[in-house]
This record gives structure tokens, sequence and C-alpha cells, in this order.
């Protein structure tokens, strides 16, 4: 709470959105994932509410490509409510719906997240092509095999497109041909 008073106080918005997200963190930790869901979607407003009124680049940007990381975060704490993937085959079926529900939820912030990094251009690249990987997984997992296959089938061809220098996007696109299945990668020469 002090970080954030202090990052309002300087006006550094993006700080505040990373030091509110964190608490949210912290939260679930101390008092589960519905009092963490409040104080995510607390940072979900003020991030949103900032990048609206930012007049300016790169302030502006910024905000967006942390709006884009707030939906990514919201995704991810969706998914503290599910005890594991939704498999009809383990548990009750209260549970198995439960899990689908939480992964349903991520799925939708995860296409919030990659609609909003999309805007951002070349800032919001590092950000947008693992968010698409997890939304590709997300489908995956809830079961829609061709819109996860066609979504790594993209991703992968366009991060082959980049420059990797340190071979991560490499290991991306290895990931995205897992997901799209036998004799839908791309072949590599």
């Amino acid at each position: 709470a002090r970080a954030e008073e202090l990052w309002r106080a300087l006006g550094e918005h993006g700080a505040l959105v990373r030091a509110e997200r964190a608490r949210a963190w912290e939260t679930l930790a101390a008092h589960g994932p519905a009092a963490a869901d409040t104080a995510m979607t607390e940072a979900l407003h003020t991030n949103r509410r900032h990048a609206e009124e930012a007049d300016q680049d790169p302030e502006r940007t910024e905000l967006y490509v942390e709006l884009g990381r707030t939906h990514t975060q919201l995704a991810r704490l969706a998914m503290e409510h599910a005890d594991g993937p939704p498999l009809a085959e383990w548990g009750t079926p209260e549970q198995y719906a439960a899990n689908v529900r939480a992964f349903e939820t991520a799925l939708a912030h995860t296409e919030r997240a990659i609609e909003t990094l999309r805007t951002c251009g070349g800032p919001g690249l590092a950000d947008l092509h693992p968010t698409e990987l997890l939304a590709a997984r997300l489908e995956f997992v809830l079961g829609h095999r061709e819109e996860a296959a066609s979504r790594a089938r993209v991703l992968a061809a366009a991060v082959r497109e980049r420059p990797d220098p340190d071979g991560t996007l490499a290991l991306l696109a290895e990931e995205c041909d897992l997901i799209a299945g036998p004799g839908r990668a791309p072949r590599h020469q």
C-alpha cells in the first residue's frame, strides 16, 4: 500500500498499476482467490482509467502495454480458482464445471490482453506472443483443438519471422508446433 501511495503521489501511473497487481498476488496468498480478484480488478480499473486519460506517447503506450499485462494476470488469477485443468474424468462433475468456468474466464481475459497488446505495436510484442501462446494452451485444454491449432500455427509463423538472438522465440514456436499437432506444423529446412 505504501508503494502505491508513493507512485500515486509521483504521478507514475505504470508503476502504480504494477504495485496494485503485486498487492493482488499478495492478497491471493493471504486471503484467497476471491479477495485477490477484487484487488486485481482495482488494478484493472486504475490501469484503464490512466491509459484512457494519457494524451501522449510514450506514457499512453506504456499504460496500454500494462493494461494488456493486467488482463494477462487476471487470466492467470482466474486459473487459481481451478484445482487443475478441466478434465471430466477427474474429480466431481461440480469441480469439472468450476474448472471449465475458471479456464473460460482466463481465456476471455487473455483475448482482451491480446487485443490490447496488438494496439501497442513494437512495445507490446514481448508480451503479445507469450499471451497468444497462453490463449492457445487454454483453448487446447478447453477442448477447442481446432482454434488452438489455428492460433498456434499463426503464432509460430509470426515468431519465426522475427529476429531471435537468444532462441526464446524458437522455443515458443516449437511449443506452438506441439499444440498445432502432427502434420500441422510448418516444415523446417
